[in-house]
């Protein structure tokens, strides 16, 4: 008789193949859960390569669309796992973080969920070293960093990712947690390695004006959580790291990485004010 796995590894993808055999291959390597394992690659119509790394790394390829929100939701739908752990494509598991994982939730029936802290690497050019940079100074922030791995009956509880909320449902998920008082914990160390890819101030903008126009199209994040946590001047992670690469007498990078939030939050709010939300419903 099969093993049902407790474990299951949810990854959205969208033509990322070159990113995603990084994160197959991480996940057959390390210690792996002994109460079974399963990953499924929910994929939105790809017409890369992505179909042939499934097949050649023994993994489950469902077919849906048409964002990531629908694509992690489906995923959670037809997992087997009594534990969820929700990656992006463009991540690599690290060390032994799928069985701490697994020992962890085992351990404790009061946690809900964890956070996995990330190490972001990248592309040698400057604006990728300060994405990177910025990236890392929000480890151990509460305010904003989400959720990644859940209890499949906590995942119900609060409802599962929103069926219509295309961005900021990392936090909104979270959010809605911490408001019924949901227990969530921390793995020990960071251990998601997260490619930033080559960062361009263009790219940068362009990606969250996209992501600040969808926002204008769905509803608000409970409790407002996700839409404040965006406005980086609120971040007191960031605050706290701009004082500290100035005592290290990092001025350039201290100041290039307000540029990056500042296109960062401009174009987020440029999106927005280009799409108003809809009134109409389908």
């Amino acid at each position: 008789m099969t093993q049902k796995p407790w474990l299951s590894v949810v990854v959205p993808t969208r033509n990322s193949g070159l990113t995603l055999e990084p994160l197959l291959q991480s996940l057959t390597t390390g210690r792996r859960p002994k109460t079974g394992l399963e990953v499924l690659v929910i994929d939105n119509h790809s017409t890369d390569m992505t179909h042939t790394l499934c097949e050649a790394y023994g993994v489950a390829l469902h077919t849906k669309g048409p964002e990531r929100h629908a694509q992690r939701r489906h995923g959670a739908e037809v997992a087997q796992g009594e534990v969820l752990l929700f990656l992006d494509s463009d991540m690599a598991v690290e060390g032994d973080l799928l069985a701490e994982i697994a020992e962890m939730m085992a351990a404790d029936p009061t946690l809900d969920a964890l956070i996995v802290a990330e190490r972001p690497h990248g592309a040698p050019n400057w604006w990728t070293k300060v994405k990177c940079t910025e990236r890392g100074l929000y480890v151990g922030d509460d305010e904003v960093e989400a959720a990644r791995v859940w209890r499949r009956r906590s995942y119900e509880t609060v409802g599962g990712w929103s069926a219509q909320m295309i961005a900021l449902e990392d936090w909104d998920l979270t959010t809605r947690a911490r408001e019924m008082g949901l227990q969530i914990g921390r793995t020990s160390r960071a251990q998601l390695a997260h490619d930033e890819g080559y960062v361009t101030l263009g790219g940068l903008w362009a990606k969250k004006k996209y992501y600040g126009g969808v926002s204008a199209q769905t509803p608000a994040p409970a409790g407002g959580g996700g839409l404040w946590r965006k406005n980086y001047l609120l971040r007191r992670s960031l605050w706290r790291g701009t004082v500290a690469l100035c005592r290290q007498g990092k001025l350039r990078l201290a100041v290039s990485l307000w540029v990056l939030v500042g296109v960062s939050g401009a174009g987020f709010v440029w999106g927005r004010l280009r799409r108003q939300p809809s009134h109409t419903k389908a």
